[in-house]
């Protein structure tokens, strides 16, 4: 417009030139409505909150999901992959909040290792999979010996550990008879016949027996060999 004098051809063109690009531009802008949407997008307060809502509810699933990930994952962690057990790790940790507990209040609570008697040599006769048939039978066998009480770990090939809160001599006896017995009367099948199993269990109480977890362990570790020596399938306390 500058450079052209009135009504010339430079005028003409730069006429020619702004309309042209203001339809070319003036086509997009109409095109871009049309395919996406986008000015009631921008515009429309009704529907930024619509999308709004969407996106809050698709955050929150999305953090509920991960959440029972995380839940998931952190109970793979703490559980033994085939008995569905306590590992020895989250056993440790309890057994110190248990050791806490008592020191606090006083309260007296009795440890149980349990140890299946002669499972390497079932192993090597009956095969592994009969092994962890039987490891996996003697865990829900235990679980439901010791309630009220909950919680069992596997600390080493067929050895557990059992936490008694609050449980006392006599308790704990009468709970480690009702594993033991519980235990004896599984069947299992293997090479065409079936046979039992049988475990030995050591008992130890938190102030009689130490106020330490290694303390504790090892003096129901103790009395589970003393189990063995006896002629296994039986429960040793003292």
């Amino acid at each position: 417009f500058l450079l052209g004098k009135p009504w010339n051809q430079m005028w003409w063109l730069a006429h020619a030139i702004f309309a042209g690009g203001f339809f070319l531009l003036s086509y997009g802008i109409v095109q871009a409505f049309h395919t996406t949407r986008s000015f009631s997008t921008i515009y429309s307060q009704a529907d930024l909150l619509a999308r709004l809502r969407q996106e809050m509810a698709r955050t929150a699933g999305a953090l509920q999901e991960l959440q029972r990930s995380n839940q998931k994952l952190e109970s793979l962690a703490a559980a033994d992959p085939l008995t569905g057990a306590t590992n020895r790790r989250t056993f440790i940790e309890r057994l110190e909040i248990e050791i806490g507990a008592a020191r606090r209040d006083g309260a007296p609570f009795a440890l149980l290792a349990v140890d299946i008697d002669n499972l390497k040599r079932i192993n090597e006769r009956f095969g592994e999979k009969v092994g962890d048939d039987i490891l996996k039978s003697v865990t829900a066998a235990c679980i439901e010996a010791m309630r009220p009480y909950q919680g069992i770990a596997r600390v080493g090939g067929g050895e557990f550990m059992v936490i008694l809160p609050g449980a006392a001599l006599d308790g704990a006896l009468m709970i480690g008879e009702r594993i033991r017995a519980s235990i004896q009367s599984l069947r299992f099948e293997g090479s065409d016949e079936r046979f039992s199993v049988t475990a030995s269990i050591g008992i130890a109480q938190f102030g009689a027996d130490g106020s330490a977890s290694d303390a504790i362990m090892r003096t129901a570790e103790e009395r589970l060999k003393r189990a063995k020596t006896h002629g296994r399938n039986c429960v040793i306390a003292v």
